[in-house]
């Protein structure tokens, strides 16, 4: 089941990508006068402007196309984006001690990024999309995403002062001056099978409810 409203489909994406947007430029200093790029280097900053620049192109599309596409658009991408921004939110959450009960410790913009675009991002893929979308090979192709900026980070922290911001990687759980390179590969290692579980947790939720549901549309008037 999904709900065939263009306008409403319009109208949640955009708001995902206000959102989205402000927080990236909250986080980055642009409204102190700043522009901290080394902020570029953390996978919750690269992970939302690619969900920014994804919905923006499905926003253009869905307003080109007069009926409201039914198919997702470029569902391997947008797979990705919902692994790697659900990724960030429970990342974030458990592992690196950001919530709700931070209370005013915890600024605008980590709210926005960390909590807010990654449950708007999974509600348009539940309310938005054809269910029926997700193939079963497919959360093996969405941990490329998280892959390739392990590697990134891993590398790009050997150089210079590293990416950081208290040290040479940007997160605690790949920091090996202090862990130790084989603690760094097997915290890794364990997310990696983590997200592919998590990925394989969506494909089920989207076959579930296309096989009860025969994907019935919803309009509203």
């Amino acid at each position: 089941m999904y709900l065939r409203q263009k306008n409403l489909s319009l109208a949640f994406k955009l708001l995902i990508i206000v959102i989205g947007t402000i927080g990236i430029l909250l986080q980055l200093g642009v409204f102190e006068g700043l522009f901290k790029v080394k902020l570029f280097n953390f996978f919750t900053i690269q992970c939302n402007c690619f969900c920014v620049i994804y919905l923006t192109a499905n926003l253009v599309h869905l307003m080109k196309d007069p009926k409201g596409s039914s198919v997702a658009f470029y569902p391997l991408i947008r797979g990705m984006l919902l692994l790697g921004i659900t990724v960030t939110m429970l990342v974030a959450h458990f592992l690196l001690g950001l919530g709700f009960s931070m209370g005013s410790s915890l600024g605008i913009s980590m709210i926005l990024l960390h909590y807010a675009v990654p449950i708007l991002f999974i509600l348009d893929c539940l309310l938005f999309e054809r269910k029926g979308w997700i193939r079963k090979t497919d959360p093996l192709k969405w941990i490329l995403l998280p892959s390739l900026y392990f590697f990134y980070a891993i590398i790009a922290a050997q150089f210079g002062n590293g990416i950081g911001i208290n040290s040479r990687y940007p997160y605690p759980f790949m920091n090996a001056d202090t862990l130790g390179w084989g603690q760094v590969l097997l915290n890794v290692s364990v997310l990696t099978i983590g997200f592919v579980l998590l990925g394989y947790l969506f494909y089920i939720v989207d076959r579930f409810i296309f096989r009860f549901t025969h994907n019935k549309k919803v309009t509203l008037a």
